[in-house]
């Protein structure tokens, strides 16, 4: 816009607003993003059993891929009544190439080594830095590891990449090394918050005390809660309706399809928050 010459010296000057710079910023940014093409968020499940969270996360219309190596898994069945039978891979998670076109991915490793059901077998033990003396425990381990490196490929491929992994709490959980120095280590580049929640806080008829290491999830920690700020930790001060009806906890031993699915109500908060975190990569080109 031209401005006046006020003093007759000849020198025009221009008359122009920071409000309206930004307006004008503001205006082409909004129309840039309206002509950005939106893509669907892609997330894996690694180790999906049961399949519920990759299932909700198809739901809301995520590109979803579940790998599972059990062949008896439930999800194989439910997966093709759904007419998605085709987003199950039937292999073991450490043979995955790449995760480097996700934006999202959910771990969750065989248990069994970790399992407080299967500690005297396992002998994960202090003094043996809770390494244990099966091939279960060792290959527990090596998956971790082999896992991680993939991760952090995926990482380093798209630093917006996050990811969870899943195990029930335990001590030896808690102090695998494996863990630790790619989990937890400050200095490692997949460094998690864990949250800790009961699974019959969401209305599952067994406690399953459960372990989720979040990467750059801080929503999904700060909504689960841990053991030092319990948010869904069934207590006598907080008790889930099992025990708020006078009830008891079913057993997980024999009955791990009936009841070690994350429930519903858990996995829908689940997929809203880790949706609402990662909003922005859907106007990010692959």
């Amino acid at each position: 816009m031209q401005g006046d010459d006020p003093d007759g010296s000849g020198v025009v000057g221009l008359a122009i607003r920071i409000d309206d710079i930004k307006c004008v910023l503001k205006e082409e940014e909004r129309r840039r993003l309206a002509q950005a093409p939106i893509r669907p968020l892609v997330m894996a499940e690694l180790g999906a059993h049961s399949g519920t969270l990759s299932r909700k996360f198809h739901e809301g219309r995520w590109e979803v891929t579940a790998y599972e190596r059990n062949p008896k898994a439930p999800l194989h069945a439910t997966f093709a009544a759904a007419g998605i039978g085709d987003k199950v891979k039937a292999m073991d998670m450490r043979n995955i190439e790449s995760l480097n076109h996700c934006d999202y991915a959910h771990v969750s490793p065989n248990c069994l080594s970790n399992s407080v059901m299967s500690l005297s077998i396992h002998k994960r033990k202090e003094e043996n830095n809770y390494e244990g003396v099966t091939v279960e425990a060792a290959e527990f381990d090596a998956t971790v590891s082999d896992v991680a490196d993939i991760l952090a490929q995926a990482k380093k491929s798209n630093p917006a990449f996050t990811f969870t992994f899943e195990q029930p709490r335990s001590k030896e959980a808690r102090n695998n090394t494996h863990i630790k120095a790619r989990f937890e280590a400050k200095t490692s580049q997949l460094c998690c918050r864990r949250a800790t929640f009961d699974l019959c806080k969401f209305g599952s008829r067994v406690r399953k005390r459960t372990d989720l290491w979040c990467h750059n999830l801080d929503q999904l920690v700060d909504f689960l809660g841990s053991e030092e700020d319990p948010r869904f930790i069934c207590s006598e001060a907080s008790p889930c309706w099992m025990k708020q009806n006078g009830g008891d906890h079913d057993t997980v031993r024999g009955k791990a399809k009936e009841y070690t699915p994350y429930p519903t109500d858990l996995v829908t908060m689940w997929k809203h928050i880790v949706d609402a975190s990662v909003s922005s990569q859907r106007t990010v080109p692959k």
